[in-house]
């Protein structure tokens, strides 16, 4: 059972480790925003990690899995695949690396207004605490999901904000990831390990931030977010030691 790309994870989905030999529960915990999970300070031995398949879900693996430690692992893993029937979901979440999916740590936008057309339907759905929606019980088709102007929740788009989906008749769901960055931001891309400063310009009114320092990733994307208005100049400092500066304005 293997998560793709564009499939988010599932809060909220309580996990359990027991001793396999005499199914003695050792520790119980819930995945985080990602669907993630982590079971500390487990010795070497044999165990059995379980799930308790959430309302509206079913499971498309088992809900109890046998894992064996041995002296020389440092970890193990166990993956649950779970899935609303008939549904659509996604989430609209802030990529601070650019990379479109969704790692730990992106958080959520809140109240985003996400419309799904198709099908005889037009649904209005809004984002919860963590970014996601979901519309259950859609009948099997080609349906249009858009994220409306996220100007007034503090963010501008940094994909595309409206993606087709195709529902199958087998009872599968279909899902959508939206990427956002905050609307008061200084971006771009270039070569990976670059280091980029920002400074504000002497006598800039309202640039609070004095001067900053990032490092493009390995995708080459460097973000700085929460600038405010001024002028600034940008320091650009390539691996190989070539420094270039340019101005924003």
């Amino acid at each position: 059972m293997q998560q793709e790309n564009a499939e988010p994870g599932i809060g909220g989905v309580v996990v359990r480790v027991r001793q396999r030999a005499d199914s003695q529960l050792l520790a119980e915990t819930v995945t985080d925003l990602n669907g993630g999970y982590r079971f500390q300070a487990l010795t070497a031995g044999s165990y059995r990690v379980e799930i308790e398949v959430p309302p509206d879900y079913i499971s498309l693996s088992a809900t109890s899995i046998p894992l064996d430690l041995t002296a020389s692992a440092s970890s193990g893993v166990a993956s649950f695949g779970l899935q609303v029937p008939n549904a659509i979901l996604g989430a609209v979440f802030v990529d601070l690396n650019g990379n479109t999916l969704r790692d730990a740590g992106e958080g959520g936008v809140t109240g985003a207004t996400v419309r799904v057309s198709g099908e005889s339907q037009d649904n209005s759905l809004t984002t919860d605490a963590a970014g996601e929606f979901l519309l259950i019980n859609s009948p099997p088709g080609v349906y249009t999901v858009t994220v409306s102007s996220l100007a007034e929740n503090g963010y501008l788009p940094s994909g595309l904000m409206t993606r087709t989906l195709y529902l199958p008749s087998s009872g599968a769901s279909a899902s959508a990831l939206f990427t956002v960055l905050p609307a008061d931001s200084i971006l771009g891309n270039a070569a990976p390990g670059t280091e980029l400063t920002l400074a504000a310009q002497p006598g800039t009114l309202r640039a609070a931030t004095t001067s900053r320092t990032v490092r493009a990733n390995n995708l080459g994307f460097f973000l700085f977010a929460d600038v405010q208005e001024g002028d600034y100049q940008l320091s650009v400092t390539h691996p190989t030691g070539v420094r270039l500066l340019l101005r924003c304005a």
